[in-house]
């Protein structure tokens, strides 16, 4: 599956063991696919990977039922973890 094709809501697992649904596009901004969208050379990624990427994000887990009810959240660790 490529990015263009992945669905708007993509089933996580919070932290806490709930299951529910991440958004794309929250998902593309904590794990750095929009910032890729700008980078123009190998060192902008190093740069972007020794900043934000150096650390923790987490990424709101939403219900399956309620889907503007968070539920938990879904950690996408960073580098110096």
């Amino acid at each position: 599956m490529s990015p263009e094709t992945e669905p708007d809501l993509i089933q996580a697992e919070a932290t806490n063991g709930r299951v529910g649904y991440v958004r794309k596009a929250e998902l593309d901004e904590a794990n750095g696919s929009t910032a890729a969208e700008s980078f123009t050379s190998p060192e902008d990624v190093l740069r972007w990977q020794e900043t934000e990427g150096a650390e923790d994000r987490w990424v709101n887990v939403y219900s399956s039922v309620t889907r503007s009810a968070v539920i938990g959240a879904f950690l996408i660790a960073g580098a110096h973890s």
